[in-house]
C-alpha cells in the first residue's frame, strides 16, 4: 500500500527539525539554512508567515519574529547578528 503524502495543512508544521534549522541559523547567523530546509525562496518567505506567530508558553515566539517585522527584515536581523558575533573584541579575544 503507498504512503499518504504529507497533507499541505500540516506542511508548515514546527517540528523539531524546524527548530534545529532555526537554532543553526541564529547560532550561526546565516539564513540559508531555512530557505534550503523548505526547498526554495518562496517556500521559505511561506513558511516563514505560516510560523510567525506561533508562540510557545515558555519559550516565546519560535521563530524570534519582532512585531510587523517582514520577511526581509526578519532574514537581514538574522544576517546581522551573525556578523556581530564574528566581530573581534580586543578585551575579550586578546592573548594573554
Amino acid at each position: 500500500m503507498p504512503r499518504l503524502r504529507r497533507s499541505d495543512k500540516r506542511k508548515h508544521e514546527l517540528t523539531i527539525d524546524v527548530r534545529n534549522v532555526l537554532a543553526h541559523v541564529w547560532a550561526y547567523g546565516d539564513p540559508t539554512p531555512w530557505v534550503t530546509h523548505w526547498g526554495g525562496p518562496a517556500e521559505a518567505r511561506a513558511a516563514f508567515e505560516a510560523l510567525r506567530h506561533h508562540h510557545h508558553a515558555t519559550l516565546g515566539n519560535a521563530l524570534g519574529v519582532q512585531d510587523a517585522e517582514t520577511y526581509d527584515a526578519w532574514l537581514a536581523r538574522i544576517a546581522a547578528a551573525g556578523d556581530a558575533a564574528d566581530e573581534f573584541d580586543a578585551d575579550t579575544d586578546a592573548a594573554p
